[in-house]
Order: C-alpha cells, then sequence, then structure tokens
C-alpha cells in the first residue's frame, strides 16, 4: 500500500510532467514561426549543424557538472574588460 509520502511524491511529479508538458506544447506552437523566420534570415543551417547537436553537449554538461577554475576565469575576464576598454578608448579616438 502507498504511503502519503509516495502520494505527495507522485503529485509533485505529476505537476511538473504537467508544467513541461505545456511548456513543450507552447514550444511546439512556435516552431514553424521560428523555423520561417530562421530560415528567411539564413540561420536555420547553422541552427541545425551547429547549435542543435551543441545543445545535447551542454546539457550532458550541466547534468555531469563542470569544474571551473574561478580565479582563471575572473583573470580573463579582467583582460577582456580592461581590452574592451582599450577598444573603445580607440575607436572614439578615430
Amino acid at each position: 500500500m502507498a504511503t502519503r509520502q509516495d502520494v505527495s511524491g507522485l503529485g509533485r511529479l505529476s505537476r511538473t510532467i504537467l508544467k513541461v508538458s505545456a511548456e513543450l506544447q507552447g514550444l511546439l506552437t512556435l516552431q514553424p514561426a521560428m523555423q520561417s523566420e530562421m530560415e528567411s534570415s539564413g540561420l536555420w543551417e547553422l541552427f541545425q549543424s551547429l547549435e542543435m547537436p551543441l545543445a545535447s553537449v551542454l546539457a550532458g554538461m550541466e547534468v555531469e557538472g563542470v569544474a571551473v577554475n574561478s580565479r582563471l576565469m575572473q583573470s580573463m575576464g579582467n583582460v577582456l574588460y580592461v581590452l574592451l576598454f582599450a577598444l573603445i578608448a580607440y575607436c572614439i579616438c578615430i
């Protein structure tokens, strides 16, 4: 016999499934218009050949977790920040 905890867990799962189902239905409704827009912009092939395959890789990374060297990332961000402002200053002077 199912316990109260089992039943409440199933309730949450059911609500989650219904929510995801509704979101997917919304995306399916938008898909033809989005595809048409990407095709007219010349971006459909890029989407199919690069972005869709990459999405599954990124999803796998999200599930598994990705180690990030936060000090290195901060250092790289600082360098890019300085370079960006140097580029802006250069453009203003031209």
